[in-house]
């Protein structure tokens, strides 16, 4: 049985269309927990994102926290991608794997390792951040985020968003999930919370009904004053995140 809810294809076409390429450093939503809880890396000091393309959270992890930052990911032209954007950081000796990570045997151990809204697109999870977990040395962090398509996101993902939906491991979406992985693990989490806001919105529907339409075009103020207010909630923030130490 196929463990991926989202082919070759859909990635190939999904980074093109967010909006992280036009992200920086101060309007990077995660930026408060990266503040609080990374320690400042050197030039022996090692990151690696897995999904890697287009580069932006590796171009934060490189220029604003100083570590030799390697990146993977499977789709078409990753390397050229990944690098070309880091270039913008300021980084030039980036190595970026165009390979399928499941298949992929890392060179060494990391100080870090993270992936942004990557596992929830696996029927079976725990082998995705077991290895994750392996690529790390003892004392290294794990960084992992991913969407939170649970409660009120679930409904108006189900009702707006269908198709992007279904590519969603949902049945994760929960701080118990990682909590456990956590404990199973023996990681010492340092952050676990619903984050990005009160709430946020965002789709993939290509070809939205008129009716879905004018429902999208209404939380879009929402959606804009929700991810600026600092509360978390389980039922309408946008996003999920862990960071643990090995």
């Amino acid at each position: 049985m196929n463990n991926e809810l989202a082919n070759k294809e859909y990635w190939e076409q999904s980074w093109k269309k967010s909006n992280k390429l036009d992200m920086t450093y101060d309007n990077n939503p995660f930026r408060r927990q990266f503040n609080e809880h990374i320690m400042p890396g050197n030039d022996e000091k090692y990151a690696l994102e897995i999904g890697c393309v287009p580069g932006i959270f590796l171009g934060h992890l490189g220029k604003d926290f100083g570590f030799n930052v390697e990146g993977i990911d499977y789709v078409e032209g990753a390397t050229h991608t990944t690098t070309n954007t880091l270039r913008k950081f300021g980084i030039e000796n980036a190595t970026i794997y165009e390979e399928d990570f499941l298949r992929w045997t890392p060179p060494r151990l990391y100080d870090l390792t993270c992936s942004f809204g990557f596992i929830e697109h696996f029927l079976d999870v725990g082998p995705i951040v077991d290895k994750h977990i392996e690529a790390l040395r003892p004392g290294g962090t794990l960084i992992l985020e991913i969407p939170n398509f649970s409660g009120l996101q679930f409904w108006l993902h189900y009702l707006l968003d269908r198709q992007n939906l279904e590519r969603h491991n949902t049945k994760i979406m929960n701080l118990k999930y990682f909590y456990d992985t956590a404990q199973r693990h023996k990681l010492s989490i340092s952050c676990l919370e619903y984050t990005g806001g009160v709430f946020d919105f965002w789709w993939e529907n290509d070809k939205p009904s008129t009716f879905q339409k004018i429902i999208f075009n209404m939380l879009r103020p929402l959606a804009f004053l929700g991810r600026r207010i600092p509360i978390k909630c389980r039922l309408s923030s946008p996003f999920i995140m862990l960071i643990a130490t090995k």
